[in-house]
C-alpha cells in the first residue's frame, strides 16, 4: 500500500527509488521478492541499502536485483550502496550492470553508486589529488 501511494504521488513528477536494505534480508530469495515487489509497484530505481547496516551491497544481492530488472522488461535503474571501497569493488558492480544493460545502457539514468568511501579510492586510482575539487557533474 505504501509503495502504491508513493508511486501515485510521484508519477510524472519525481523518480521513485526503493531501498531494499538487502543486508538485513536473510537470503537472496528475499532480495528477489523485495525487488519484484518494488518493481511491480512502479519504482524507477532499486537501491541495495542505506549503507548504515553491517552488511550493505553484495554482488549476490546486486545480481538478484539485476535479474529481476531484466525479467521485468522495464527500464529500472540499480544503485548498489555501501561496502565498496576500491576501484575493483566498483568494477564488480559495473560489470553486473553491463551484463544486463549492455555497456551503452549503463548511465546515471540506470546505474549509480551509493558509496561515499568509494570516491577517494577512485580518485587515487585515476591519479587525481583528492584535495582538488571534483569536476562538476550532473546526476
Amino acid at each position: 500500500d505504501v509503495l502504491r501511494a508513493v508511486r501515485t504521488a510521484t508519477e510524472g513528477r519525481a523518480r521513485m527509488k526503493v531501498i531494499l536494505e538487502t543486508g538485513e534480508l536473510p537470503d537472496v530469495a528475499r532480495v528477489t521478492a523485495a525487488a519484484e515487489l518494488a518493481i511491480e509497484h512502479g519504482t524507477d530505481f532499486v537501491k541495495s541499502s542505506t549503507g548504515k547496516s553491517p552488511v550493505s551491497a553484495t554482488p549476490e544481492a546486486a545480481s538478484a536485483m539485476r535479474d529481476v530488472i531484466t525479467r521485468s522488461g522495464r527500464p529500472v535503474g540499480i544503485k548498489p550502496s555501501g561496502g565498496m571501497s576500491s576501484a575493483d569493488d566498483a568494477d564488480v558492480y559495473l560489470r553486473l550492470a553491463a551484463d544486463a544493460m549492455g555497456d551503452d545502457g549503463v548511465s546515471p539514468a540506470t546505474f549509480r553508486f551509493g558509496a561515499s568511501s568509494l570516491l577517494g579510492a577512485l580518485l587515487e586510482t585515476a591519479g587525481i589529488d583528492d584535495a582538488a575539487p571534483p569536476p562538476a557533474t550532473s546526476y
